[in-house]
């Protein structure tokens, strides 16, 4: 009756459903679930009897704790996706589950449900975490492998333009023309100037 008074009505319901499982002739707690029926959300199309309103209690401590179970394996498949975000969103769905009635379960149940909540919070976290210091080791190996590209085209590019330069140096050479020779060698020298030709 206290925690009727108090307008506790699913705390109250819980109760009185708790003290007829025990004496399924106690006349107080038939009338205190008749009339608990009325006052909570379990009471449209209002069971009989006893036994039925402890089948929809039942009924419906399933149906949270499917949606609950659905949401958290939603979460952790996200989760393993690297889909963060939507890995949240599925566990505030496993939270309002476990919020949607916890009077008809037992401390131990909501106990539980925190501790798989919990628990996934922190396994988001962690794989979050562990993604973004691999995303950050991926871009600075990606880093050094493009630095190390532009070196070695950089140094194809040089190598070709010696190579070219040499001939041309050569050719004059050949051709008695020293002066134009020598000032291609400096061009080579300035591209290269530990080439052995200079």
């Amino acid at each position: 009756n206290e925690a009727r008074d108090a307008q506790g009505y699913n705390a109250a319901l819980n109760y009185y459903t708790q003290a007829l499982a025990r004496d399924p002739n106690n006349q107080e707690a038939k009338t205190g679930v008749s009339q608990m029926q009325a006052l909570t959300g379990l009471s449209a199309g209002a069971p009989n009897t006893a036994t039925e309103f402890r089948d929809r209690v039942e009924a419906q401590r399933q149906e949270i704790r499917f949606t609950f179970n659905q949401s958290l394996e939603e979460s952790r498949l996200a989760q393993n996706n690297g889909e963060f975000d939507r890995a949240r969103n599925a566990l505030i769905k496993a939270r309002s589950a476990r919020d949607a009635n916890p009077s008809i379960f037992a401390q131990a149940d909501i106990a539980d449900f925190d501790a798989q909540i919990a628990a996934q919070e922190s396994a988001i976290a962690s794989a979050e975490n562990t993604a973004l210091a691999q995303k950050k080791a991926e871009d600075a190996a990606q880093r050094i492998a493009d630095q190390e590209n532009q070196a070695r085209l950089e140094a194809e590019r040089k190598a070709e333009a010696v190579a070219s330069l040499t001939q041309q140096a050569q050719l004059l050479g050949s051709q008695r023309k020293y002066t134009e020779a020598l000032a291609i060698i400096k061009q080579i020298k300035a591209i290269d100037p530990q080439n052995s030709y200079v």
